[in-house]
């Protein structure tokens, strides 16, 4: 279940929005750390998606900062077992209209640890096709 708004809304807001617990049928989001909590002088860009011509957007592609998803889907209807914990939701997980971090000066690492896994290649390889054609990646 997501939550979602086509305001657009600036840092400052969106950490005083993630501040408040939502009371929506004892649902409360989970404020998790962001970059900026930690390096307060991040410039903002501007997603290198915007100009890339093989990849079309749609007018719902980008996560904004109302976006929420519930952390357990399956609730007790019925009323049989309550729970008088809140139900946690957490920001929505995708791309950004603003990115904190500028795609020529980015060197990406992939480390694993050994062992079987299976589909491991295809997310490696779709990490790096990724961070090089959307992204313009190039370390």
């Amino acid at each position: 279940m997501a939550f979602s708004s086509n305001t657009i809304v600036d840092r400052q807001q969106q950490l005083e929005l993630a501040e408040h617990q939502f009371t929506i049928s004892n649902i409360k989001l989970q404020r998790l750390a962001h970059l900026t909590d930690y390096l307060p002088d991040l410039q903002i860009h501007s997603n290198p998606l915007d100009q890339n011509p093989f990849f079309h957007l749609v007018s719902e592609f980008y996560i904004t900062p109302s976006d929420f998803i519930l952390r357990h889907i399956l609730h007790d209807l019925l009323g049989a077992f309550p729970s008088s914990e809140p139900y946690l939701e957490y920001h929505w997980a995708g791309p950004r209209k603003q990115i904190y971090f500028d795609p020529c000066h980015v060197r990406a690492a992939i480390v694993t640890c050994g062992g079987l896994c299976p589909g491991m290649n295809t997310v490696i390889r779709e990490l790096v096709v990724g961070l090089w054609e959307l992204y313009g990646v190039r370390e």
